[in-house]
């Protein structure tokens, strides 16, 4: 079988096991890689491999992003017994750093819900009071949303209900019955750049995923639960949610200023100061007769009675 035939049967069956979105990077990474690499992606061995996956220019995230396309081209060709070994299986691990949280400004939130041109004024209030991403947001029905909740149909066709906040309902509740997004903006990446280009015009960088972003920072900020926003998210792992969501110094101000102020005791009862030691107590000071003062009488031996003559 031809290698093209073979790159053709594989992204075949990428395509019935993937969403839209996952499969069609896996075919626009396979394809460029099968004319970039003089043997082509299929007949590649691992050092055409790692050469083409570490050359200049790419970032880590991006040859992270491409090299899990051709590992799993490769593992697919060696158990069909197609190549007798994976030549993916010693490709470097790529190591990518922690990704800061980007959540708009609740000053950049506000103008763009309340003066951004439609559609992406409304795409941008389901995106921040829901947390929705845009792949949820093309796939997004009017019966989807009702005054309990909203159904977002996410990665993997996985579904979740997040409740309705109720200034986002206000917004909703006279939509038309049918999809939320029409036209060419099914496509996620033109409504993604169709975002972008309005958020530019606004003076505002980045896209509407920020706007998750948002979303995630305000609810950890208020509620202070990470496996919430994990729920809210649609994430499988809590380590992804992080990603999503930034401590502001006000929250750290203030989960600081709550610790209790704990004033312990020695078990002698003397108060302990802030460095562990007891305070010591103070040496005890005999006073003596004022000046001036009559001298005191003292008193006779014994119980001080006067015995009976």
């Amino acid at each position: 079988m031809l290698h093209t035939q073979l790159l053709d049967q594989y992204l075949r069956r990428i395509f019935a096991q993937h969403s839209p979105g996952t499969a069609r990077l896996y075919e626009s990474v396979l394809r460029r890689a099968h004319q970039e690499i003089p043997v082509g992606v299929i007949a590649a061995g691992e050092d055409e491999l790692e050469a083409w996956l570490l050359r200049p220019g790419w970032s880590a995230k991006t040859r992270d992003t491409y090299r899990c396309p051709i590992v799993g081209l490769h593992a697919w060709l060696h158990r069909r017994g197609i190549t007798s070994y994976d030549a993916s299986a010693l490709l470097p691990e790529i190591r990518v750093g922690r990704t800061l949280p980007r959540p708009t400004t609740d000053r950049e939130t506000e103008r763009i819900l309340y003066t951004a041109a439609h559609p992406v004024r409304l795409w941008a209030w389901i995106a921040a009071y829901s947390g929705a991403r845009v792949i949820e947001l093309t796939r997004l029905d009017r019966e989807d949303m009702q005054p309990e909740g909203i159904r977002l149909h996410g990665k993997g066709d996985k579904d979740r209900v997040v409740p309705m906040h109720p200034t986002l309902w206000a917004v909703l509740a006279e939509l038309p019955p049918g999809p939320v997004v029409v036209g060419r903006f099914r496509d996620p990446r033109q409504l993604s750049t169709r975002c972008c280009v309005e958020f530019r015009a606004l003076g505002i960088a980045g896209g509407i995923h920020r706007l998750r972003h948002w979303f995630a920072t305000r609810v950890l900020d208020k509620h202070g639960n990470l496996r919430t926003v994990q729920e809210l998210l649609g994430h499988s792992s809590v380590a992804t949610t992080q990603i999503y969501t930034q401590v502001t110094n006000a929250s750290m101000r203030d989960a600081v200023a709550g610790l209790p102020t704990l004033a312990g005791e020695s078990s002698d009862g003397a108060a302990r100061n802030p460095a562990g030691r007891a305070h010591p107590s103070p040496p005890a000071v005999e006073l003596g007769p004022a000046e001036g003062a009559p001298p005191t009488r003292e008193a006779p031996p014994g119980n001080g009675r006067r015995r009976a003559g």
